[in-house]
């Protein structure tokens, strides 16, 4: 894993759920201004440790090792997750060209240090605006040729918002205030790129 500062490429010649993720972290990363970094897809990679340690990873290019997205204290991103069944569905099946509506289970889990967000505001205050600032951004999400419909939020129990991954080998200390996470779970539908 590496422990450099993170860098967010934008890649090219992504496709599909890839592009459309990517699209969303770049409109995240513009619209909240305390945002250190806004990662697209996360990959879930395991390591042998002394028992395995499953992380969300994101990629920041071909040579470097991905960002551990469990949480740490040196900075506020958020990172999306896909999950593995896809619905497909077409609106004409007896057209010649069939062009389906491609609908995935999608998370964005954010994590943030709220010292680094408000120096002056209590950190309910600032949880409260987070929270208030990450939904405006996801019900008006424009500009990413996709839809993403917000579902649920979890934001008070780190084990269910990072599920999946290792996140008991995570330091107690950022399980608590001024460490805050938040997962929103929804639906993202998109039509495939042509080819």
């Amino acid at each position: 894993m590496s422990y450099v500062k993170p860098t967010v490429p934008i890649f090219t010649g992504l496709k599909n759920i890839d592009l459309r993720l990517q699209n969303m972290a770049i409109y995240l990363g513009n619209e909240i201004s305390w945002l250190d970094y806004s990662f697209g897809l996360a990959d879930r990679i395991t390591q042998q440790r002394d028992e395995p340690y499953i992380f969300p990873a994101a990629w920041m290019s071909n040579t470097v090792d991905p960002f551990d997205c469990l949480p740490n204290d040196q900075y506020t991103y958020s990172f999306w997750l896909a999950g593995d069944l896809t619905s497909i569905e077409y609106d004409d099946i007896y057209s010649v060209n069939k062009i389906p509506l491609i609908q995935q289970d999608v998370s964005v889990i954010f994590f943030v240090d709220l010292r680094h967000v408000s120096k002056s505001s209590s950190y309910n205050i600032t949880r409260s605006q987070c929270r208030q600032d990450i939904m405006d951004s996801l019900n008006v999400m424009s500009g990413i040729d996709a839809n993403f419909e917000p579902r649920e939020y979890i934001e008070n129990d780190m084990k269910q918002i990072y599920d999946g991954f290792s996140i008991e080998a995570v330091d107690n200390q950022k399980k608590e205030l001024p460490f805050w996470a938040i997962r929103v779970n929804g639906i993202l539908s998109f039509r495939p790129d042509c080819v």
